[in-house]
């Protein structure tokens, strides 16, 4: 069918919605301005077949009627249906759905097709069109791979997560990953490939999730990207933090969720936003962006449609503004702790700098504040974390030193068992000496 280049994404939806198995654009050429044609495929064979072919294009154009009353202009729509092979329907994608490099290194490819040449360098995604909505070949998703990709590259995301496993490809991962309206996939299975340690691809739609499940178990990223069934408001209150999120929206979804998507995200953790019309609506979604603490850091405009790169910036520290050193002993959750202890106070203005336990004596950092994310899983553990707190105290005794997490912690339940009297007393935990004592409850 054609349609206005407007309407094309909610006609996607409806093709998605009333069976289509497979649904793409296909580019019409320079002379047909503002249209777009999409192709669908029904699987639906005998009887079951004719009756579909029937009935779609009645129900096609009662939405298409529908359209204005939701601001959006059909066009001058025409509807066609009829039964076909499935070889045929193969060879219609092979038409225009070849292998495409998008980027510096992705490329996309269908699986009867595979690249025919690919370098040391070169990252392959395999996406079936017949698997959900998105092949890689429409200008929104090209756009959202490419600012993917730049993102990922240049390290221009919040520092990583210490402690991570490390991957064969792209930089360090980043710590948490979002998908939102995963249609079929082709994004979270890039950040995959591209180095990120954990997604989570979200889509309202059952459709959606089996195919972008079917495409991340082909690309081999199973492992790392986890396909579900959700709400995407859901998963933006109750998800974060996220270093990245990422969607392929329509444009009135990407503003209505950027608060939820800038409460969800991590200081200087980026939201790459596609599906988005060039023009006036690219401007309400850059604005919008900005009213909720985003600041645009890339775009990619083409065929009419805008991907953006948003990023959520810590409060720079003023000239003069206090400096924090922060220590990490033991597992990878303290870890994760003194990350979000450093974004909150980044986020305060603070200079923050990570400190290392192994530097010789006399070596840290000059700061205002030192604190100590202590270990107290073995013995040999709450000595390093009591050796540590004096050597800081000893080498800065004008600075605060601050002992936090298990050790205090785990001390203050071993000293209200025996003596429940003291337990409103935070200053009772080990004498050491630091000037602040916090257990995990209290940081």
């Amino acid at each position: 069918m054609t349609v206005a280049v407007e309407a094309a994404e909610a006609v996607g939806e409806e093709l998605r919605r009333l069976g289509a198995r497979g649904c793409a654009w296909e580019d019409l050429g320079p002379d047909a301005g503002a249209l777009r044609a999409l192709v669908a495929y029904f699987p639906a064979g005998g009887e079951a077949g004719r009756s579909l072919a029937a009935r779609l294009p009645a129900d096609l154009r009662a939405f298409l009627a529908a359209l204005p009353g939701w601001g959006l202009d059909p066009g001058p729509a025409e509807v066609a249906t009829r039964l076909a092979r499935a070889t045929e329907w193969q060879d219609q994608w092979k038409a225009f759905f070849r292998p495409t490099r998008v980027g510096r290194r992705l490329v996309v490819h269908p699986p009867w097709e595979p690249p025919a040449a690919i370098g040391p360098d070169d990252i392959p995604i395999v996406i079936d069109p017949g698997q959900a909505f998105g092949t890689g070949n429409h200008a929104t998703t090209r756009g959202a791979l490419e600012l993917l990709e730049e993102v990922l590259d240049s390290r221009r995301l919040a520092a990583p997560v210490v402690g991570a496993a490390p991957t064969d490809t792209g930089p360090s991962p980043v710590s948490r990953v979002f998908d939102l309206g995963t249609g079929s996939g082709i994004l979270a299975i890039a950040a995959a490939k591209l180095g990120t340690a954990k997604v989570l691809a979200v889509d309202n739609d059952p459709v959606a999730v089996e195919a972008a499940g079917w495409n991340v178990a082909a690309n081999g990223v199973a492992g790392r990207v986890e396909v579900a069934l959700g709400d995407l408001g859901v998963v933006l209150a109750s998800g974060g933090p996220a270093s990245l999120i990422l969607a392929n929206l329509t444009t009135d979804l990407i503003v209505s969720s950027l608060p939820a998507v800038s409460a969800a995200l991590e200081p200087g953790g980026v939201f790459v936003a596609a599906g988005i019309a060039t023009g006036e609506a690219a401007e309400r979604a850059a604005e919008a962006a900005r009213a909720a603490g985003l600041s645009e850091i890339d775009r990619r405009s083409a065929e009419n449609w805008t991907s953006f790169a948003f990023r959520k910036g810590p409060r720079p520290p003023r000239a003069g503004s206090p400096r924090a050193v922060f220590y990490t002993l033991g597992c990878k959750a303290n870890l994760y702790d003194t990350s979000g202890l450093m974004d909150q106070f980044r986020q305060e203005g603070w200079h923050v700098d990570a400190g290392h336990e192994e530097e010789r004596e006399g070596a840290g950092p000059d700061a205002d504040l030192y604190v100590v994310n202590s270990c107290a899983v073995t013995t040999r553990a709450e000595g390093k974390s009591r050796q540590l707190v004096r050597r800081l105290k000893r080498e800065h005794p004008m600075a605060l030193v601050a002992l936090v997490g298990c050790y205090p912690e785990v001390h203050r339940a071993r000293r209200d068992q025996a003596a429940p009297k003291d337990a409103a007393d935070p200053q009772a935990a080990p004498k050491d000496e630091a000037d602040l004592i916090l257990g995990t409850s209290d940081r």
